[in-house]
């Protein structure tokens, strides 16, 4: 029943009462508002319905798309990213850095319309402010390698287009803004992967944050850090000085948990960290300029106990036989033992880049040793003189009554140890004596039962030889 068809029964009713005709104009008023909040419900919830079609069936019309991005990091989408992208559309992004700056683009996702030739759906990247600059790539279908582009200028000219038919997923892309010769000579570099988005020197050092190892580093937080290749050079060894996380489980890693992941490309995981680790891990991982060396940190909230975090050297090498002879270029040093050349400025740096300190001996007296605590993580003891010396874990090595340092170095000045037999020996002892004992029982026993045999024996050939010969009975 209407609203309306109720409104006039009320009427009708209340006609021939004159006294009840202030109850019926009450009765129709409240009955017009329930009327009215109900069409407006209705309405609403088709209005609701349609979007959430529209919204699942198929792609809502662009009126806006593209802008202008200038922050050091960044993702740009397609309309509707996740969903399908609308057809018909032209969305232009321009990327836009300090002059000077160099812009590296990355994408994540790349699943467009597939056309022939990129004739129907279609991405292009140009250098420069607009679609005049030079052409870099024109991207087009589903792309399973991810492509990776670099624009040398300081602006990068994103065109997206689709044709009136057919759609897909669209695309995701994460860029970085650079200086491809910012620090490049400077020495001893350090980086905090949480504050710094690119890592230009040709090596240096990693930090999960300023305060490594003494503060707590950041909770929450999802960084990354960009070390872009030098020109001649492979790839980039790094070397996990130190790792101590908030870790959830030592099994398997968690997606949840903590964790540091250095990628081979943008899209494969070529390394992954979520166990504290005290011992130095050293990973080569290949780049170019197309796939720059990606890590990432992931941090979870821990608020009653503090963490170290992770400290990482970082070096560009190439192997010594890439241009034959075993050898490096003019200029780089070679590390003998890994076969690995490194660029000249890792040379006494303080920082163990060939991992025999091979690049820290010989450098002069004007050359400033570090302290041990710079040689080893906090965990570890330094043995003997920079530059010949290792480090030992410090639970296991110090004042154990064993010499883990080849100058005896870990048992200097340890307390005397006291001359007292411990509960482990006594126990050892008393095993000991119950073992002898059983096998001294062993040997007793298979002695007395060879005894027995042999009297067994004897008796039985006595016998015989007395009813041969039988005695003479008295009278």
């Amino acid at each position: 029943m209407t609203a309306t068809m109720r409104i006039s029964q009320a009427l009708h009713r209340c006609h021939g009462d004159r006294s009840s005709r202030p109850f019926a104009v009450l009765l129709v008023a409240v009955l017009a508002v329930a009327s009215a909040t109900e069409i407006t419900s209705w309405q609403s919830g088709l209005e609701e319905d349609g979007y959430m079609n529209r919204k699942f069936r198929e792609p809502r019309t662009v009126t806006e798309c593209g802008g202008v991005y200038s922050e050091s990091v960044d993702q740009i989408t397609s309309p509707n990213y996740p969903m399908l992208y609308p057809n018909n559309a032209h969305c232009v992004y321009r990327i836009s850095a300090p002059d000077g700056k160099s812009i590296w683009i990355q994408f994540i996702t790349l699943e467009l319309e597939q056309s022939k030739e990129c004739e129907s759906d279609v991405i292009e990247i140009y250098d420069g402010v607009s679609d005049d600059g030079p052409l870099l790539r024109t991207l087009c279908g589903f792309q399973n390698s991810l492509p990776a582009v670099t624009a040398n200028s300081s602006d990068a000219y994103i065109v997206f287009k689709t044709d009136g038919i057919g759609t897909a997923k669209g695309f995701k892309l994460e860029y970085f803004i650079f200086d491809w010769n910012e620090s490049g000579d400077q020495r001893n570099n350090t980086y905090t992967i949480c504050d710094d988005v690119t890592a230009m020197a040709s090596n240096g050092v990693l930090l999960s944050h300023r305060g490594y190892p003494s503060n707590e580093y950041p909770s929450h937080s999802f960084c990354k850090v960009l070390i872009p290749p030098r020109p001649g050079f492979d790839g980039v060894k790094i070397e996990f000085f130190d790792v101590k996380l908030k870790v959830f489980t030592e099994d398997e890693c968690s997606e949840e948990g903590e964790q540091i992941v250095v990628y081979k490309t943008f899209h494969r995981e070529h390394l992954v960290i979520c166990r504290n680790e005290w011992r130095k891990l050293s990973f080569l991982v290949p780049g170019d300029s197309d796939f720059p060396v990606l890590m990432s940190f992931q941090t979870t909230v821990h608020t009653e106990q503090s963490f170290r975090g992770f400290k990482a050297i970082y070096t560009q090498y190439y192997r010594d036989d890439k241009y034959g002879g075993k050898s490096c270029r003019h200029r780089d040093f070679h590390c003998s033992v890994s076969g690995l050349c490194i660029p000249e400025s890792a040379v006494c740096d303080g920082l163990n880049h060939c991992g025999d300190f091979q690049d820290e001996r010989n450098c002069g007296q004007d050359f400033l040793i570090p302290p041990p605590e710079e040689i080893c993580n906090p965990e570890e003891f330094y043995c003997g003189v920079y530059g010949s010396g290792s480090c030992v874990y410090r639970q296991y090595a110090l004042c154990d009554g064993w010499k883990d340092c080849k100058d005896g170095s870990d048992e200097f000045g340890c307390p005397e140890m006291p001359k007292v037999v411990s509960g482990e020996t006594i126990v050892g002892i008393l095993i000991g004596i119950v073992l002898a004992g059983f096998f001294l029982a062993l040997i007793a026993m298979w002695i007395y039962k060879r005894v027995e045999k042999t009297r067994e024996r004897a008796k039985r050939m006595k016998k015989p030889a007395a009813e041969k010969d039988p005695q003479p009975t008295a009278v």
